[in-house]
């Protein structure tokens, strides 16, 4: 599914529509087995989900 891969940005939490290919509707992180991520390309796209939430780029998770 990725069409781009998030190792392969190196500043890919400036980019807010890649990101939301990989959050669900609620703005959480979506698990590997539904993007097909490795554990390197999952923890890449956690942190820049979280850098872009502190850039306000990205909303929090809502309950």
């Amino acid at each position: 599914m990725p069409a781009r891969q998030p190792g392969r940005l190196s500043e890919g939490f400036k980019d807010p529509d890649v990101l939301r290919k990989f959050l669900s509707d609620r703005g959480r992180i979506r698990s590997r087995p539904v993007t097909h991520l490795t554990r390197r390309q999952q923890r890449q796209t956690a942190r820049a989900a979280e850098n872009a939430r502190e850039t306000a780029l990205l909303p929090h998770a809502s309950r």
